[in-house]
């Protein structure tokens, strides 16, 4: 298996991961006010757990059906 670390510098492309597996915005609670605060990104980021699982062009046993979980190394 090839491991590959993704740098910052580094993009990948929104088309290949289900919807809810990317970040638009970014959120903070404030306990001292208790206010919540939300900006926007001005780059997407993927959440923590998202694996690339649809795969257009390549046979439908490429993309997955079910929600998969990355584990951790």
């Amino acid at each position: 298996m090839v491991r590959c670390i993704l740098r910052y510098h580094y993009a990948v492309c929104e088309r290949h991961f289900k919807d809810g597996e990317e970040l638009y915005r970014i959120t903070f609670y404030n306990e001292s006010t208790g206010e919540t605060l939300s900006a926007p990104l001005k780059t997407p980021r993927l959440k923590e757990n998202a694996v690339p699982s649809i795969f257009l062009g390549c046979p439908t046993y490429f993309s997955s059906s079910t929600s998969s979980i990355r584990e951790s190394p």
